[in-house]
């Protein structure tokens, strides 16, 4: 039958994110670590209450199926009681099968965060309103870089955007967009040109 094909191709499947694109686009690993680690925080707390509430879910069942018939359904026939049990473990399974891809991503989540932490260290309002500035900085740059290296220009969406910035920040920002300081610029996105490199 068709279901049953279809359970050999559905073995391939996999509904939860790849590491690799959860290192490379949610989390982001050429982004600064503040907005990397915000973004790991925001995943790990999409994640964390449903999966406190699957495994309390699996808890209580578990307990349902340790629970003496006698105690369980003390006035109910044996069929039904047979019927029962096969329910909850049927519904024991459908939850553990639920929970392994979002565990494994929670965990994924919760090991970026650990080590973000440790790079990060310590946060007070003042290091966090610092650190806020050096990531949208740094994501200003980044936005640049690239325009310089697809279209030689910056895109006015672009252009807005480090506007928007305070005074200060604004003439970092553009100072590191001068021609003298444009190979120190690319590599902050990983651009290497070969043929200096060479030279």
């Amino acid at each position: 039958m068709i279901f049953d094909k279809s359970d050999i191709l559905l073995k391939d499947f996999r509904p939860e994110h790849s590491e690799f694109q959860m290192s490379n686009f949610i989390i982001g690993n050429n982004d600064h670590p503040w907005m990397r680690y915000h973004q790991a925080l925001r995943e790990l707390s999409g994640r964390h209450d449903e999966i406190k509430a699957m495994c309390m879910q699996i808890r209580f069942l578990k307990r349902q199926l340790k629970t003496k018939p006698e105690k369980m359904f003390f006035i109910i026939p044996r069929f039904w009681r047979r019927n029962d049990k096969t329910r909850i473990e049927l519904e024991l399974k459908k939850v553990m099968e639920k929970i392994k891809p979002k565990m494994r991503e929670y965990k994924f989540f919760y090991r970026a965060a650990k080590d973000l932490k440790k790079v990060i260290g310590d946060i007070d309002i003042e290091k966090r309103k610092q650190l806020d500035a050096e990531a949208w900085k740094h994501r200003a740059l980044c936005m640049a870089a690239i325009d310089l290296l697809s279209i030689k220009m910056l895109q006015r969406s672009t252009m807005e955007f480090i506007i928007s910035f305070p005074k200060n920040i604004r003439s970092e920002i553009l100072y590191c967009l001068t021609p003298g300081n444009r190979d120190n610029l690319f590599e902050q996105i990983g651009y290497i040109d070969n043929k200096k490199s060479i030279e």
